[in-house]
This record gives structure tokens, sequence and C-alpha cells, in this order.
């Protein structure tokens, strides 16, 4: 349950740093770059706290 709760912070962080930074047309490469490292450092972690990853709808 920890390591959910630090793996779902973690991702959360992540998620608003990357979304955070300012897109130059030099970096668009560079940016492209640091989000597949990061889609694989979430998959790595999911693998290896064992964790699922659902998609959830709420219903109006």
């Amino acid at each position: 349950m920890i390591q959910s709760m630090f793996l779902q912070k973690q991702i959360k962080d992540s998620y608003m740093e990357m979304f955070s930074m300012p897109i130059l047309s030099q970096s668009i490469h560079e940016r492209a770059h640091y989000e597949q490292q990061l889609i694989e450092q979430i998959q790595n972690d999911l693998k290896r706290f064992n964790l699922i990853l659902r998609r959830t709808h709420d219903q109006q």
C-alpha cells in the first residue's frame, strides 16, 4: 500500500513537471526523449512493484 502511494505520488510529480516545462522549437526532440524515458520508468515501476494500472470512468 505504501509502495503504491509512493509510486502514485512519483508519477503525479513527474507528470506535473513534464507538462510545466516550456516547449522550445529546438528542444522538441529532447522533450520527446524525456517523455519516452518517463513512460519507460513508469512501466518499470509498475513491474517492480507488481502494480496494475487501470483506466476508470466516472459515470454521470
